[in-house]
């Protein structure tokens, strides 16, 4: 099985998916992306389900994005490929039709000739436009869909998008057994560069999400905890965000950063003690 997940942005369109396959006595690590560029437009490309007729279906929305006149509608090439191949392939044989095995699912980001880009879903041989800004396919997308519901913003840029829905796939990959393997991320920006595949290495990343989200688990509980002081409340909120700290700097910098000490406890000040003196007022000087 698949999970792949896609978010509409202020600046374009994000997709994302898995890389597991899993099969009869084998498993192996394959993209679940594709993208194509064409005179009528881009699209990129994640799909979930039966990978044979899903990547068939793919490959004719590709073909057919260059075999259109140059005024041609890339929505409409898109529309009528799904909705044609989604027939030919499962609807037209019964035996596919009544199994859900043989069924699959697509994410399809698109930007138009003029720069608009759009985030579409198929749902059978529909495809249709994401009206919340972001969907998710496959197995765990409740989950996925949760935790997007609580992320996306209207006014999400691309670059948080990518972070957002690398913490999305990294906790269902953690929950869905079906689901694993690097995240992989395709890119459609609407100033017109060219789309692409994405495919650094992510694990960083979700290391950093894992190993905050324990934290602020063990955070909460404690804030809760009546038995606690006040005083042991906040030396576990210090601890926690030294910690963020500590992890923030390890992803920015590499593991292998010298890390600072955590954050101390403010220290209480009496207002009218006098400032500290300073050097000048004991006598001392900067020259040699």
């Amino acid at each position: 099985m698949s999970i792949a997940a896609g978010l509409q942005c202020v600046d374009g369109v994000v997709v994302c998916a898995d890389t597991l396959h899993t099969g009869l006595g084998h498993t192996v690590f394959e993209t679940k992306l594709d993208y194509e560029v064409s005179r009528i437009g881009s699209a990129s490309f994640a799909y979930a389900g039966h990978p044979g007729f899903a990547k068939a279906t793919i490959l004719s929305c590709k073909n057919a994005l260059h075999r259109t006149a140059a005024n041609a509608d890339i929505v409409d090439v898109l529309s009528r490929t799904v909705n044609r191949e989604y027939h030919r392939l499962i609807l037209s044989t019964p035996t596919y039709a009544g199994d859900n095995g043989y069924h699959f699912r697509l994410l399809i980001g698109v930007r138009a000739q003029d720069g608009e880009t759009i985030l579409y879903s198929t749902e059978g041989p529909a495809l249709f436009p994401c009206k919340e800004g972001y969907d998710c396919i496959g197995e765990g997308n409740i989950v996925a869909l949760y935790l997007l519901k609580s992320i996306h913003s209207s006014s999400m840029t691309v670059e948080r998008a990518m972070i957002a829905l690398t913490h999305v796939l990294s906790r269902v990959k953690g929950f869905v057994a079906s689901c694993g393997g690097p995240t992989q991320i395709a890119v459609l920006k609407s100033d017109n560069s060219e789309p692409r595949v994405n495919r650094v290495d992510l694990m960083r990343m979700e290391y950093l999400f894992g190993s905050v989200e324990a934290g602020m688990s063990k955070l909460l509980l404690d804030l809760s905890d009546r038995s606690m002081d006040g005083t042991a409340v906040l030396n576990s909120a210090v601890e926690f965000f030294g910690e963020l700290i500590n992890q923030r700097t390890r992803f920015v910098f590499g593991d292998d950063v010298t890390l600072g000490e955590p954050p101390r406890l403010p220290e209480t000040i009496d207002d009218q003690s006098p400032p500290p003196p300073s050097p000048e007022s004991l006598g001392g000087s900067d020259e040699s």
